[in-house]
């Protein structure tokens, strides 16, 4: 009696010390539980394989991962107890070794769980079968699945996995559909759930990069700095040093990502096919191409191995090859990350020397889903086709007016503001509009106004709350620091900021300042890396 009890102190404390992160520390205490429970308590037993088989996970080694689940089921099945809790563990580590055969693991476990009344795995089962659905590649399945473990946990009363529900089904929202509308708001709501624990690190490193691909730098850098602040292990850490890199390439500003890089390496991640796909990137945008060294280990990166492939053949200037892989990875990307995916689709059409008609489509989708970084990059490919075809088809002559009308388009108006601003009527604006559109041979209004700025100085007379919110923050304010100054929110001066942006197709308030007045010092000032202008491979 007195071993058993021995066993289960030590199994205590494995499990203290695996909650506080200390690995290493807990598989100690568990192997000597084992030890002690071994042959003597069958039931004890199986639960301390069944717990040391979950830790075994951590380290993302298929191998080991397999061979403790497998163990932990036999321990199970001797036992006639903890069945569910080891099939779980055992799907786990099916998905770790990038078997779908996970996903029907998950399922007969939450069938097992319920089956006998063990209603935190039930509810578990159900929140990882969802993430193996969405890992992949059966998105809407996912959605579905998440949605239905949030409604089973809250009926059960299990708040954690009510949660963890409820974030998967908002990171699906977000980066899967590119329904960032919905996805952010939830999880930020989610962030306040301390029934997340220590993994509201990860989510704030989802926030960050869900921010990035929608624009909003400051944001994800307040998002990133608090998720920094808590990353306790080394793979938090690792995910914390790739966001601030996606974070610093969303924005134009490639070095930073690649010095971020550096430290991400430092640190341990299962996924080195992301982070090499986040450093060939930031070196296109530095005009250079290399060829990639890491091979994909997740289902998720599917679209990320393409793409090392499509990175290799442009290196070896094999531009035409290039662009078909571009576009098998924006396929590939489609079902899991659709801002990766139609990343990769403009990098196709860009290798293929900017067909218009698909660049007015990617636009329109790219500015649908509110994917700022991808859509600068779009309206400047529009705007280097416009230029070329400015010159070789001398387009008739603006009139002061229509000039005048397309700078506040490119200043982010509405035809109603302009109005307004010009004491028109809003048909008259629109007719001008029109009228300057049919000069430039443009399709859309946003691309007459880039044409019309591409054949003038930039001295486009931006609406005064734009142009104060600019000023302000070329003499070093935060845009935190600018609206306050100015009595207006963060949200209201992120909002204007977009405007300008998307109007210019630029990615960065940098170089919107560079184009109205801020002046190249001023601008280099404010931000080092604001000359960092995203490059595009020649054709």
């Amino acid at each position: 009696m007195d071993g058993i009890a021995e066993a289960e102190r030590r199994f205590d404390l494995g499990r203290i010390r695996a909650a506080h992160g200390e690995t290493a520390r807990a598989l100690e205490y568990l192997d000597e539980a084992l030890l002690l429970a071994r042959g003597a308590d069958r039931s004890l037993e199986a639960a301390i394989a069944v717990e040391r088989a979950k830790l075994g996970l951590s380290d993302w080694d298929p191998e080991r991962a397999l061979t403790a689940a497998r163990e932990a089921a036999a321990a199970a099945s001797r036992a006639g107890k903890h069945i569910a809790a080891a099939r779980v563990v055992l799907a786990h580590a099916l998905y770790v070794a990038l078997d779908e055969g996970a996903t029907t693991c998950f399922r007969r476990a939450r069938r097992e769980a319920r089956d006998t009344g063990d209603v935190d795995t039930e509810c578990e089962a159900a929140a990882q079968l969802a993430a193996s659905l969405q890992a992949f590649g059966h998105a809407r399945s996912a959605l579905e699945a998440a949605e239905t473990a949030r409604r089973l946990a809250r009926r059960r009363g299990k708040r954690r996995w009510e949660a963890m529900s409820a974030w998967l089904a908002a990171r699906t929202r977000a980066f899967t559909f590119g329904d960032y509308e919905r996805g952010i708001p939830a999880l930020v709501a989610l962030l306040s759930s301390r029934a997340l624990g220590e993994t509201r690190t990860h989510l704030r490193v989802d926030l960050a990069v869900a921010y990035a691909q929608t624009g909003r730098a400051e944001e994800g850098r307040a998002a990133l700095a608090r998720a920094r602040r808590f990353a306790a292990d080394p793979f938090s850490r690792w995910l914390v040093a790739w966001a601030e890199a996606e974070l610093h390439r969303a924005a134009g500003r490639p070095e930073r990502a690649l010095a971020a890089i550096e430290g991400a390496r430092v640190e341990s991640g299962p996924v080195d096919a992301v982070l090499e796909r986040c450093r060939l990137w930031a070196l296109l945008d530095l005009g250079r191409t290399e060829s990639a060294t890491a091979p994909p280990t997740h289902p998720w990166l599917a679209g990320a191995g393409m793409e090392l492939r499509a990175f290799a053949a442009l290196a070896a200037g094999r531009n035409e090859r290039a662009a078909e892989l571009f576009d098998a990875a924006a396929t590939m990307w489609h079902d899991n990350i659709l801002y990766c995916s139609l990343e990769a689709r403009w990098l196709a059409l860009e290798l293929r020397g900017r067909p218009v008609d698909e660049l007015l489509e990617l636009e329109r989708r790219v500015a649908r889903h509110g994917m700022e970084p991808i859509l600068a990059r779009v309206r400047r490919s529009l705007a280097a086709r416009d230029r070329g075809r400015g010159a070789a088809g001398s387009p008739q002559e603006l009139s002061l007016r229509e000039q005048e009308v397309l700078e506040l388009v490119a200043g982010g108006l509405t035809s109603g503001q302009i109005a307004e601003r010009l004491g028109l009527a809003r048909s008259t604006v629109e007719t001008h509009v029109r009228g300057a559109m049919a000069k430039l041979g443009a399709r859309t209004r946003l691309q007459a106004a880039r044409a019309s700025a591409a054949t003038a100085q930039p001295s486009i007379e931006l609406p005064d709350e734009a142009r104060e919110l600019l000023d302000r923050l070329a003499d070093g304010a935060t845009v935190v620091e600018a609206a306050r100054a100015l009595g207006i929110s963060r949200r209201t001066a992120t909002r204007r900021l977009a405007a300008v942006r998307a109007g210019l197709g630029v990615s960065t308030n940098a170089q919107a300042m560079s184009m109205y007045g801020g002046g190249p010092a001023r601008v280099q000032e404010w931000d080092g890396a604001a000359s960092a202008r995203p490059a595009t491979p020649s054709t």
